[in-house]
């Protein structure tokens, strides 16, 4: 085996593959899912909700289908929730607006912000799960960019849900709230001059042109990674960028 690892990732609607270094898998994320797979099975039939946060463009989704796979080995269930799916519609962004540094925009402009989710409904859909309840958790296309409402079907299965998206661990309300539904809180934190590229890659995948994903970058993007690095706490594991693909993963005081 070589330096890196590769995995195949599939996220809102795109397969690729990505590559972390063997010492990040071998070192650090195996010994995370082995001491959460034995928490799991020690606690015997629950629903076990793993939180998984960071700004945008630091690598939740990658890395919690790496999480996914490294269960799966080790003959435990999960399921990867993104946040994602709780975007307000398009046709209800477009109507809103907000004033951001003396300029008015619709929330559609700043699209990807906090206040373009409807936190309220995710909480419901929090306590839906921790109740034990039957019920699709909406995802979002990026392919159409719209949440899909009948997206991943809930049905009380005994497994390891992964939640994953920016904002979870905010400590402003109502997005403070959420802390209390995990069993455990990761915190991604990268290195910022790795994020600018790969966001705006990711926006021309989804159609966008790419004078379009600079300008969105500029307005709503840079704000929000500012906001999720210094606004969010109260996580058990931090996993800090080292280098493009490699991390490291230690306990945190958040």
């Amino acid at each position: 085996m070589g330096q890196y690892i590769n995995f195949k990732i599939s996220e809102s609607g795109f397969d690729y593959t990505i590559k972390y270094t063997k010492n990040t898998i071998e070192k650090y994320f195996i010994p995370f899912i082995e001491e959460l797979a034995e928490e799991f099975i020690g606690k015997g039939s629950i629903i076990y909700t793993l939180g998984i946060a960071g700004p945008p463009g630091c690598g939740k989704s990658a890395i919690s289908s790496i999480f996914q796979q490294l269960l799966k080995e080790r003959g435990i269930s999960s399921f990867i929730l993104p946040l994602d799916g709780f975007h307000l519609r398009n046709e209800e962004l477009q109507k809103r607006k907000i004033t951001l540094q003396s300029s008015t925009y619709s929330l559609y402009e700043i699209k990807g912000a906090k206040e373009t989710y409807d936190v309220n409904r995710l909480v419901e859909a929090m306590k839906k799960l921790k109740a034990r309840e039957y019920f699709f958790w909406p995802v979002y296309l990026r392919t159409v960019h719209e949440p899909v409402d009948e997206g991943i079907y809930i049905s009380k299965q005994n497994a390891v849900y992964i939640i994953e998206g920016n904002y979870l661990f905010l400590t402003v309300p109502p997005w403070s709230t959420l802390s209390e539904f995990f069993n455990k809180r990761v915190f991604i934190v990268p290195r910022r001059r790795f994020l600018k590229q790969k966001i705006i890659r990711r926006k021309c995948r989804g159609g966008y042109t790419k004078k379009e994903a600079l300008e969105h970058y500029r307005r709503s993007d840079l704000r929000n990674i500012r906001e999720v690095l210094a606004r969010s706490a109260g996580y058990d594991h931090e996993i800090r960028q080292r280098g493009k693909y490699s991390y490291i993963l230690k306990n945190s005081t958040g």
